[in-house]
């Protein structure tokens, strides 16, 4: 009983917080978290939106590109395969790879494509073709596929 009394009179004197200081402390909480968290949340939206428009252009440039192996002609006396490659897309391609059969024939190319071969769209008659030497082992046939540096690629079959 006398703890009662005691506890009793020690809260008995003392007042809360209104409800208007503590709505109001409320909501400066709120804004103070806003004021942190909205420069971080807007700086990390924005750079996924900027690697996503970069990703979509570039799929974009990709499908702008057309090219084709106009034709594979192979010479038995120096064993090389001339591959006759056509831009007929929209946009400029750099050829960065040529594969025999699988594997990287790149190295073994003339002209090397060291940093690409650029074969430009819509210039005149025969400048828009490439002509690639490739010394490719005696196989009976061979899947030539010539790759782009956006991706895109042809593959030609050559019997000999």
């Amino acid at each position: 009983m006398v703890i009662l009394i005691l506890l009793s009179r020690n809260l008995s004197g003392k007042k809360a917080l209104s409800p208007v200081v503590a709505t109001l402390l409320m909501v400066a909480t709120v804004f103070a978290m806003f004021a942190i968290l909205y420069p971080w949340a807007t700086s990390s939206l924005m750079l996924y939106q900027s690697s996503a428009n970069i990703w979509f252009s570039s799929k974009e440039d990709a499908t702008k590109e057309r090219i084709a192996v106009e034709m594979l002609l192979f010479n038995m006396t120096t064993n090389k395969t001339d591959v006759y490659v056509r831009n007929m897309g929209e946009i400029d391609v750099k050829i960065v790879a040529i594969y025999v059969n699988g594997s990287d024939f790149s190295a073994a190319v003339t002209p090397l494509l060291t940093g690409g071969c650029s074969i430009y769209a819509k210039t005149g008659i025969g400048q828009n073709t490439a002509r690639f030497s490739v010394t490719i082992p005696s196989y009976s046939s061979a899947n030539v596929r010539v790759v782009t540096a956006r991706g895109s690629q042809v593959t030609s079959v050559i019997v000999r």
